[in-house]
Parts: C-alpha cells; structure tokens; sequence
C-alpha cells in the first residue's frame, strides 16, 4: 500500500481535524481496507479464496481520502442464526468436517456457490433467496452428524454487485421480510481500485459475532 500519511494536499491519506471520534474511524478504515488488500492479493494464489474479517467501513463520513481505493457499491448480507462450532467443539471432528467430500465439505460448497449466485444477474431473486433456507439446515444437519457440538451467531457478509442488482434483491427482499430469514441492504463504501471495484461478485468482509451468553 502506497499510501503516505501527512498534511499536504497530494498526500495519499490524510486527517480532517483533530476529533478522537474521526481518528477512531480512521484507523478503523486503515485495517479494513489493508486486511481487505492482502486478501485480494492472496485470491491470486492457486487455491486460495481471500475474504477480509475486518469489520467493514461504510464509505459515507470518512476522514479519509485513499488513493488505492474508490466510493463503490456492494450488497450487505446479514443472518442472525448462523450455526458455527461451539468454543468447546472437537478440533478433530471440525477438520474432519471440512475434509469429508461430499457429504460434509460439499454442503459448505454449496453454501459458497448460494452467495455467488445471490448476486448474479442471471438468476431470479426469488429463485435464489428461497434457496437459503434449505441449504442452511443441510449444513448444520451434516455438522450434527458429524458430531460438532453447535452454537447460533450473526454473520455479515459484503459483496460487490452492479447497482441494478443490490437494488432488485433489497427490494424484493423489503417486499418478502416475513417470509426471509436473513436482511440484504445497500451498502456505500470504499472499494479498491485494484481487485474489488471492477471485479463483480468478489467477497469484500465476512464478519461473524457470537451471541452474547
């Protein structure tokens, strides 16, 4: 990352006054969008899928100015209840779960394959979005068969999408809220230039909260 800190105007990133809260915000934009670079580099390795879990900064209000990176658009996935090993799941029944194609590796696979469908413009939102709930419960099935002891968390995911489709899929999701297990919403934020602006369907943050006990 090129960018300089300093006060001069061809500064690559910059400070706009001396409020704690913007120098929160700040830093805060500084590691996602360096965690979300070196997720972008490591996506062109053989093999590798790169997601950033930094906690992902709406564009809109930020004391910055970036050089590496542009306002842009992307769709903000939340769900509430996303199954996920316990802190006192089995280490070994958890690589055995992510190594065990099909039967358990395959239903991750197909969870991938949900999220990247969701924002292709080929697919019918009604199609897509009615698929998730079905693809959930198989992989949490498969994770009780393979004796995983399960918790519930929230899950955010960003992905870069045209316009056109954040807005065909937030709307029909407003249209549908009673009958949809998770929100979509419109998100503006900084986006790199290189690897996420012109690449449509690329993950950009993946942030997971477990349920305060």
């Amino acid at each position: 990352m090129n960018s300089k800190f300093g006060d001069s105007e061809d500064s690559g990133l910059r400070m706009r006054g001396e409020d704690p809260t913007a120098d929160s915000k700040l830093l805060k934009a500084v590691e996602d969008l360096l965690c979300r670079q070196l997720a972008v580099s490591l996506c062109e390795q053989p093999e590798i899928r790169g997601i950033s879990v930094a906690e992902p900064v709406d564009g809109a209000d930020l004391p910055l100015q970036i050089e590496v990176s542009r306002p842009g658009d992307a769709l903000r996935f939340v769900f509430k209840e996303m199954p996920e090993p316990t802190l006192k799941a089995s280490l070994e029944n958890i690589l055995l779960f992510k190594s065990n194609y099909p039967e358990s590796s395959g239903k991750v696979a197909a969870l991938q394959g949900w999220f990247r469908r969701l924002i292709d413009e080929r697919v019918s939102p009604s199609d897509i979005i009615n698929e998730f709930g079905s693809l959930k419960d198989k992989y949490e099935r498969q994770m009780e068969l393979d004796g995983i002891q399960i918790d519930h968390g929230a899950v955010e995911i960003l992905m870069t999408a045209t316009v056109g489709r954040i807005k065909e899929l937030v709307e029909y999701a407003s249209d549908n809220q009673s009958k949809i297990l998770f929100q979509l919403s419109h998100a503006k934020m900084d986006l790199l230039v290189d690897g996420e602006l012109n690449a449509p369907h690329r993950p950009v943050a993946y942030v997971s909260r477990r349920k305060r006990q």
